[in-house]
């Protein structure tokens, strides 16, 4: 959530609303439930690079801004290990202003 508000506030052209949106959900699967957590936000995406390496140890698009390059790579570790998944992906930002 942090890095979505960091994209989000450091946007040129900002979305008339900027949002962030967090739901959860229990499925039911035939050998274990699972939980499913969900955060998505209405930011300026993230390229193919971004996508690629964002779970890489050190790896930050925020280096020298307080960005260290551990906080994806040190939660997919823990989810990992509590033999859970954790993914993500990007759609490109298309901002259309109306009025």
């Amino acid at each position: 959530m942090v890095n979505a508000i960091n994209a989000i506030a450091e946007m040129e052209t900002k979305p008339f609303l900027p949002n962030i949106s967090i739901t959860v959900q229990k499925e039911f699967h035939l050998n274990r439930d699972s939980i499913l957590f969900t955060i998505s936000d209405n930011g300026p995406g993230m390229t193919k690079e971004v996508l690629e390496k964002a779970f890489l140890p050190l790896y930050t698009t925020r280096r020298g801004k307080q960005g260290t390059g551990l906080g994806l790579s040190i939660s997919q570790r823990i989810i990992s290990e509590h033999n859970g998944t954790i993914s993500f992906w990007s759609l490109p930002l298309e901002m259309e202003l109306g009025f």
